[in-house]
């Protein structure tokens, strides 16, 4: 007589769950709301982020920024050579790879 018993794994199942398991440990994770590649996601192939297009030079150049919650950087660094930043530093709360 053949009885099923719930609850209990075999051995296949158990490796084949902690494999599943590394794998998800392994991927990045933005704890704040990050991800990678979210300009190009958001963007759909834009040439120029259209927040830019609002932006005025004398806002910065010549001037020290600062961009607090830059995520990649992509915005940041597209500040520094459009506006032409003294310097410019970007910093996120996610750490960057």
């Amino acid at each position: 007589m053949l009885m099923k018993v719930e609850g209990k794994k075999d051995m296949a199942t158990e490796k084949r769950d902690k494999n599943n398991l590394n794998l998800r440990k392994r991927k990045e994770v933005f704890v704040y709301g990050n991800y990678r590649k979210y300009y190009g996601y958001r963007l759909h192939n834009m040439e120029e982020d259209p927040r830019l297009q609002v932006f005025k030079r004398e806002w910065f150049e010549n001037k020290d920024c600062l961009d607090i919650g830059c995520n990649q950087g992509l915005v940041t660094i597209t500040i520094a050579k459009k506006f032409f930043c003294r310097s410019i530093v970007g910093i996120d709360i996610d750490k960057g790879k």
